[in-house]
């Protein structure tokens, strides 16, 4: 097992290998950091984590991942995300998770949910990929568009409440649902303004 915990961990390199558990906290502090993903999200917790201005890349893609465990700010992401829920989970005792001032530009995101009132401020990347803003407000209008292949299958689910910012990659999106990543961004642009952007 590879555990680091209550500790401040400056200007460092730490790399979560695979092929062994990772236990990032309690009361760790990273700032200033590189942060190597190799692990799968079935070897790696984070709990009571606080990263600051750190760099955070996947070498594979996270799967499935929750980072309710971990107060990020001023960190880029870089690598391929799936699956990940990023920002605090409304009614989760002991969950202080925020994601704030984060660039997530140079980073694969889909099906990424980001929950939490300071995620206003994150740069997220630009197309192929494309984020929706306040998912749940904007359902009837998700609903209402003639969307390619069967890609109503994924603007349709049902959003949990907290969830502020869904995002997606058109790639991945038409390659499991159908369609074309241009019948895509055709069908996003009859959105009203606001609710999606790229």
């Amino acid at each position: 097992m590879n555990q680091l915990r209550e500790q401040t961990i400056a200007g460092a390199h730490v790399l979560l290998p695979a092929g062994v558990y990772n236990y990032l906290g309690p009361k760790l502090r990273i700032v200033d950091g590189e942060i190597i993903i190799q692990a799968s999200a079935q070897n790696l917790t984070v709990t009571e984590v606080e990263m600051l201005r750190c760099r955070v890349r996947t070498t594979r893609k996270l799967s499935n991942f929750a980072w309710h465990g971990a107060r990020i700010k001023e960190s880029t992401f870089a690598g391929r995300y799936s699956g990940n829920d990023f920002g605090q989970r409304v009614g989760q005792a002991g969950e202080t998770g925020s994601v704030q001032g984060c660039d997530f530009s140079q980073s694969v995101l889909d099906a990424c949910r980001f929950s939490g009132p300071e995620i206003t401020d994150n740069v997220y990347p630009r197309w192929p990929c494309f984020v929706i803003h306040e998912p749940l407000r904007a359902a009837s209008e998700l609903k209402r568009v003639q969307w390619p292949g069967r890609v109503s299958i994924m603007m349709n689910l049902p959003m949990a409440p907290d969830v502020r910012v869904l995002a997606l990659s058109s790639v991945d999106l038409v390659k499991q649902l159908g369609g074309t990543s241009d019948q895509l961004r055709a069908a996003l642009d009859t959105l009203p303004p606001g609710i999606v952007s790229f």
